[in-house]
């Protein structure tokens, strides 16, 4: 468990009980090969939703291209990189397991079509249109690959600003209740996501609303509505991978997420904080990051984020390089900040907070709070 309670830094045997934990679960997913299934009629398709449904113990789009032969709904396109162009979605039954991986494609595109979502999408209402996508209620493994959205008229992604981000665009969506995990390693995840008012559920890019254990590593993120988004999801990995020019978050651990480890990781160029938790998160490890030019802060605590640590990241050119806010019993510790407008903003309502040790260098107020906070703990930190 991750803890800041009575100002004890987390230590190497506690990171490593936490990364070994999740070995067993993610160990299969690094290069994961999908067994070509013989048993084709666990993939079906519902062409009043443009839905296909996969109900396998292990299926890839080959199976799906096997069992349709339907060039309008999955074509497989042979020239330059093999790449997939989907016009439907994917609906990854509970128990099931899905691959997309360096197997049979490097390139999925995923045409931004409306369509109806199907009856067993959570929150659904019958016949709602939206955009071709990929629930998962089951298991997803992606390795290697590239997903994005495409548009087949301008032969390109579909593109999108904070002025037009109601744009439908394909998303992934990890739906709740989901039974397995869904790892993402060495892909790359771009032009995905928009601005929709689906309550509670939402349509970011890449949203995660179960798959504990879960891990992404080593993936290029950019150019989605939202950056990586969790709710609720417990005991996840983060590392090794860049997120940028995101219309929003970098990455956005949210709603009551967990033992969570964000380390290793680049991000910058995004419209919000780089890194964010908020609302009820705890025991998160934001460690060895590297953050800047992100339009708000590197790093933020955000509404009661607590028993949770940032210690070594280096952060520059942000208007708050660490930044906590209504939150407490957190470790702030061996970071290095600079060139930001606040290298530590303690406001506000930030109590109990042990903030020691750090670096701040050529920023116009080093450490910041006021008198909504108090009890934190201001030690040994340097200003350059």
């Amino acid at each position: 468990m991750i803890s800041a309670t009575n100002s004890m830094p987390l230590t190497i045997q506690e990171v490593s009980a936490i990364t070994h934990a999740k070995s067993k679960s993610s160990s299969t997913s690094h290069n994961p090969i999908p067994v070509q299934s013989n048993m084709l009629g666990c993939i079906n398709y519902d062409s009043s939703t443009r839905s296909v449904m996969i109900s396998c113990s292990s299926a890839s789009l080959t199976d799906i291209n096997n069992k349709l032969h339907d060039n309008s709904v999955l074509a497989k396109q042979t020239t330059g990189s093999p790449s997939w162009l989907l016009n439907a979605n994917i609906i990854i039954n509970k128990g099931s397991k899905f691959y997309i991986n360096s197997t049979d494609t490097k390139w999925l595109k995923i045409i931004s079509d409306s369509s109806p979502i199907h009856k067993s999408v959570k929150g659904a209402s019958s016949g709602k249109s939206d955009v071709n996508s990929i629930h998962v209620f089951g298991s997803l493994n992606i390795n290697s690959v590239k997903i994005t959205s495409w548009n087949p008229s301008t032969n390109s992604y579909v593109t999108i600003t904070t002025s037009n981000a109601s744009i439908p665009r394909p998303y992934l969506r990890i739906e709740p209740g989901a039974t397995g995990t869904t790892n993402i390693m060495n892909s790359e995840i771009a032009y995905l996501g928009y601005d929709t008012s689906l309550s509670g559920l939402g349509a970011g890019g890449l949203n995660y609303y179960a798959g504990d254990g879960s891990m992404l590593r080593g993936n290029n993120i950019h150019n989605l509505w939202y950056g990586p988004y969790t709710s609720g999801v417990s005991n996840m990995i983060i590392e090794k991978n860049q997120s940028h020019h995101n219309l929003n978050y970098g990455f956005d651990p949210h709603t009551g997420s967990n033992n969570m480890i964000i380390r290793n990781n680049v991000v910058h160029d995004n419209g919000q904080e780089g890194i964010i938790c908020s609302v009820n998160c705890f025991n998160i490890l934001f460690e060895n990051n590297r953050t800047y030019h992100n339009e708000k802060s590197g790093i933020m605590f955000s509404k009661n984020t607590y028993n949770s640590i940032a210690r070594n990241n280096i952060i520059t050119n942000e208007i708050s390089g660490i930044h906590i806010s209504l939150s407490h019993n957190n470790q702030i510790y061996n970071n290095t900040i600079s060139n930001s407008v606040n290298g530590i903003d303690a406001t506000p309502g930030a109590f109990d907070n042990n903030v020691h040790d750090n670096v701040i260098m050529n920023s116009k107020t080093a450490i910041l709070t006021d008198s909504s906070s108090s009890g934190n703990t201001f030690s040994s930190n340097r200003v350059k």
